[in-house]
């Protein structure tokens, strides 16, 4: 089987290579089809196979893609409320609503193991037009990413 079209296991689930620009290696697979299920991408910028090291903190994500969901949303409500993020008013009676309005959740894990979960949509002036993402350190949230 040739590199492009290899496939990688991970955390109980198998992930597709998918078409990337030249140069770019892009493993994914989708965790269900609703707004909430979300998605896991191992990337690697020159196209080659991820480190072992990636393709196990793919897998812890898969495993606990629920909980570090939730804990990037609460990681979310705490920190948006910084004076930073000019978050208006209206913007933080939603924040505080449930459900969260952070839907379509994307997990990217880079080659070298750290990643980001970023959800893509969301009504909130700070993720628009490209959502916004909670950069992590293990299982730990250290900073949002404003795109």
């Amino acid at each position: 089987m040739s590199e492009q079209t290899e496939s990688i296991h991970a955390g109980g689930v198998e992930f597709e290579r998918v078409d990337a620009p030249e140069g770019i290696g892009c493993w994914t697979v989708e965790l269900g089809d609703t707004a909430e299920a979300g998605s896991v991408n191992i990337l690697t910028d020159d196209g080659s196979r991820p480190d072992p090291a990636a393709i196990e903190v793919a897998g812890d994500i898969v495993s606990n893609f629920a909980e570090l969901k939730d804990v990037a949303i609460a990681f979310l409500r705490e920190h948006l409320h910084a004076p930073d993020y000019d978050v208006s008013e209206d913007e933080r009676t939603l924040i505080a609503a449930d459900p969260a309005p952070f839907t379509y959740p994307e997990a990217a894990v880079w080659a070298d193991g750290t990643w980001m979960l970023r959800f893509a949509e969301s009504p909130l002036q700070i993720a628009d037009p490209y959502g916004v993402g909670v950069l992590f350190v293990g299982s730990a949230p250290q900073s949002i990413e404003d795109f």
